[in-house]
């Protein structure tokens, strides 16, 4: 079977670092790939991005493409384990990644028996190559976080400070790779906390119902009815958002009741 394990979304500042894993673990997990029987092609892709610059995930996903024949599976690498100085935790992380891509391999694509096989070669790859690292293991460089509104604002992300031509206006703060988990989404913007609509359906013999309803100044607007029907609108008076969302979810939880 053809195998492949390659990073497709890098962050700048560990370019270099991945593709020096891409070059050495691909080359080994591609090689004596034990026989599946549900799969002719699998391409693993690896994703790796600073912590900053998002909210932390740790789960797989998978899709087939048919004209190929061609099994893609995809899962984030740990940063902050990637980005530990020595050569094993690296491997860890590379190798720990790319069997989570084979645990979102469908089941209809593949037996338990063969995924177990597969998870033990990445395991076989991963010990082999722990204890021989390159004679220049590749370094990662901090990341630069740029506020140039406050504190109060999301900062920018700089990866590449070298090709910074001019400092930029604002505060910066030099985040090294052994901080990184203590900046998890700074750059990400604030969660929006405010009421949000909801619109629900039901089919019966008669044809579809809706039931909606959405904040406003005043408080909450219940509307319900049948499609292509005006419906029916009830005004439910609120004092702050915490009623809001009360509110909100009185009526979403009844409707799904319903």
């Amino acid at each position: 079977m053809d195998v492949s394990v390659r990073t497709v979304i890098l962050s700048a500042e560990v370019s270099g670092s991945i593709k020096q894993m891409d070059d050495l673990f691909g080359a080994a997990a591609a090689a004596n790939v034990p026989v599946l029987s549900g799969l002719k092609k699998l391409a693993v892709q690896l994703t790796i991005t600073h912590p900053a610059d998002r909210i932390l995930q740790e789960r797989g996903s998978g899709s087939y493409d048919k004209a190929t024949e061609t099994f893609f599976a995809r899962a984030p690498i740990d940063y902050v384990e990637w980005a530990k100085e020595d050569w094993r935790s690296r491997v860890e992380a590379y190798a720990n990644a790319t069997k989570l891509a084979i645990k979102a391999i469908y089941k209809t694509r593949i037996s338990e028996q063969d995924r177990a096989a597969l998870l033990n070669h990445i395991d076989s790859v991963a010990d082999d190559l722990s204890g021989k690292p390159p004679e220049k293991v590749a370094e990662i460089l901090p990341v630069h976080l740029v506020y140039v509104a406050g504190d109060s604002a999301p900062p920018s992300i700089i990866y590449e400070w070298s090709a910074v031509r001019a400092l930029p206006a604002g505060r910066v703060v030099a985040v090294p790779p052994a901080e990184a988990a203590n900046y998890v989404g700074v750059t990400c913007s604030k969660a929006d906390n405010s009421p949000k609509m909801f619109k629900l359906h039901r089919r019966d013999e008669n044809g579809m119902e809706y039931r909606e309803a959405w904040p406003t100044d005043e408080g909450i607007i219940e509307h319900k009815g049948r499609c292509g029907d005006l419906g029916r609108a009830f005004r439910h008076k609120t004092r702050d958002v915490a009623e809001q969302h009360r509110i909100l979810k009185m009526l979403r939880d009844a409707a799904r009741a319903d």
